[in-house]
């Protein structure tokens, strides 16, 4: 065993990274190793080193889960929070009865401001029609 393989095993930290990586892997990108190293775009036998604790990963390869797969960087190195970054909000009938009655609002405010445009509008005209017919303009 080489000292970089003797340094993984007794990290226990690492060992958990390790678990969290495959855990990813094979729930989010893909089961088979070798379909997963083609989707993020590198070797299946450095996959396959990183996995079995061989070597640790790559600045390189951790990168192309955290952009590829948007996966949580806090999570991969503390088990902390969602494993995934930036997962749409699931909705629900609350959110969107709420988003729709401010739309609503906001469309009600528009529709009075408009009104009130309209109505100074046909003032002006009518005293400017006022004008013509008594021939002041």
């Amino acid at each position: 065993m080489t000292p970089e393989q003797e340094k993984i095993k007794a990290d226990v930290q690492e060992q958990q990274r390790i678990k969290r990586l495959i855990h990813f892997r094979t729930q989010r990108i893909h089961k088979s190793q070798n379909q997963a190293a083609v989707l993020l775009g590198v070797k299946q036998a450095t996959l396959s080193y990183v996995e079995s604790g061989q070597r640790q990963a790559s600045l390189a390869l951790l990168e192309k889960f955290f952009t590829k797969f948007n996966m949580n960087s806090e999570w991969y190195m503390h088990g902390t929070g969602p494993e995934i970054l930036n997962e749409p909000k699931k909705r629900n009938t609350i959110d969107s009865i709420t988003e729709l009655r401010a739309e609503i609002a906001s469309l009600e405010k528009k529709i009075r401001v408009f009104e009130i445009n309209q109505n100074r509008m046909l003032s002006i005209i009518e005293k400017l029609e006022d004008r013509i017919a008594k021939g002041g303009l």
